[in-house]
């Protein structure tokens, strides 16, 4: 095989999580500051917050470390498609929708970054929603060793569930399938 599969389930937001609640904060205070530079709209409460197209995409560069998650906020972008959809509406993407994205793809970039850091060579594979397929090489990883450090991070990681399996046959045939069919759209027929 090629490894070892490793599936997680990150925990979608709710209104008790701190995470969500510093979000949330953050675009308060912008939304403060874009008020104050003559927007109209007053109100305290959040349901009355929304925010624009470039609104939404300044706040994610403000709120996150690179470009990633407001390069998302594009209707070509599955994940980001909702967001752009919704703050291009006349109405504007709600500041709980916006703050339960952006807390979604900082928790995945998390997860994504840990998996880079303390497994060296490790691939993402496959997103679905919050469920990520990584796969990491056996290489010099000890299964148990991949356990261990999936588990004393699972609360800091924000996990729902994760799964690890060693690579099956069919999966490594779709991944020469997939390779194959790569090299073969970049030729003439």
């Amino acid at each position: 095989g090629k490894g070892y599969q490793v599936e997680l389930k990150v925990n979608e937001p709710t209104e008790d999580d701190e995470d969500l609640k510093v979000i949330m904060g953050k675009l308060l205070a912008i939304s403060g500051e874009s008020r104050e530079r003559g927007d109209t709209e007053s109100g305290n409460n959040a349901d009355d917050i929304h925010f624009t197209l470039s609104e939404a995409i300044s706040a994610a560069q403000k709120i996150s470390s690179d470009k990633r998650i407001s390069e998302m906020i594009n209707e070509h972008d599955a994940y980001g498609y909702l967001i752009h959809k919704n703050a291009n509406s006349t109405v504007g993407v709600t500041l709980d929708e916006l703050s339960a994205f952006f807390a979604t793809e900082m928790r995945l970039q998390k997860l994504h970054k840990f998996f880079d850091q303390k497994f060296e060579n490790s691939v993402l594979r496959e997103r679905q929603d919050t469920r990520l397929r990584f796969e990491v090489p056996s290489e010099g990883t000890m299964i148990s060793f991949l356990f261990a450090s999936v588990e004393q991070n699972k609360e800091d990681l924000n996990l729902q569930d994760y799964g690890i399996s060693q690579t099956t046959l069919e999966q490594v045939f779709n991944m020469h399938a997939a390779s194959a069919e790569q090299r073969k759209q970049g030729t003439i027929d």
